[in-house]
């Protein structure tokens, strides 16, 4: 479970996000797309804290109680890491066109609820 969980879903999540934001900046002209880029951040930042508190995670209630049975195999190797980086593909064909400005604040407000979860 924690194989599946950790390593794989969570790794998969980290370097999808990246390389879609890779991807962008080479298909539109050498560009950087604010918005993706922020987003991309605030996801690579999101799983840092992710990997830093892993111990916490797994003595946390619902992986406790959950068995490693097909529905959260399924959902760590299906759903989180296409679900949880639909935007990050989208943004790829779909530019948001936000400035630094806005995209910075976006940013430091998401930081903000990362802030409060953690």
């Amino acid at each position: 479970k924690r194989f599946m969980n950790c390593r794989f879903s969570m790794t998969y999540w980290q370097l999808a996000g990246l390389s879609y934001c890779y991807r962008s900046y080479t298909l539109h002209d050498n560009t950087i797309d604010w918005g993706l880029f922020f987003s991309a951040l605030s996801q690579y930042l999101y799983l840092v804290k992710f990997f830093l508190w892993e111990m916490g995670y797994m003595r946390s209630i619902d992986i406790i109680v959950d068995r490693a049975g097909f529905e959260i195999q399924w959902g760590c190797l299906v759903w989180v890491p296409s679900v949880y980086s639909l935007h990050t593909r989208f943004c790829v064909q779909n530019p948001t066109h936000l400035s630094f400005s806005t995209a910075g604040a976006l940013f430091l407000l998401s930081m903000a609820g990362g802030g409060l979860n953690y």
